[in-house]
């Protein structure tokens, strides 16, 4: 059903989102708008597997190419559903020593509430670029 679409990514998107439900940024930090947009294939392929992964977020993805915003919505909101099902998850409940890899090829992520200001937590951003483009 999304081999050969071409799935349209704004900032605008998590910011209209952010916005929705009242995170509207602080004195430090403003949400404002980028006005800009990248199109990708929603299907990719792993550079080394070849396993196909879809490639959208579910507040950035703010349309599909040639399609309603209505239509690409409801096929976002579908895909979002599919993908978040707890069979789907991996939760990691953090401990002293702990050292936790993904690939952001293959995975959608998102993070949860942590308290910062009970707990330290030291984390390290690693990224490795690919020669080529993942499509």
């Amino acid at each position: 059903m999304c081999e050969g679409l071409t799935a349209i990514h704004s900032p605008d998107g998590l910011l209209r989102y952010l916005a929705g439900e009242g995170y509207a940024g602080t004195e430090d930090i403003v949400y404002e708008s980028k006005n800009d947009e990248t199109r990708w294939p929603l299907v990719r392929h792993h550079p080394l597997t070849g396993r196909k992964a879809l490639y959208f977020g579910s507040h950035v993805t703010v349309g599909i190419v040639g399609w309603s915003g209505g239509k690409a919505h409801q096929l976002i909101n579908h895909l979002t559903k599919h993908t978040t099902q707890m069979r789907f998850q991996y939760r990691h409940q953090r401990q002293v020593g702990d050292a936790v890899f993904l690939d952001n090829r293959r995975v959608l992520h998102a993070g949860t509430y942590y308290d910062m200001a009970c707990h330290s937590c030291l984390l390290h951003r690693t990224m490795v670029i690919d020669l080529e483009p993942i499509i």
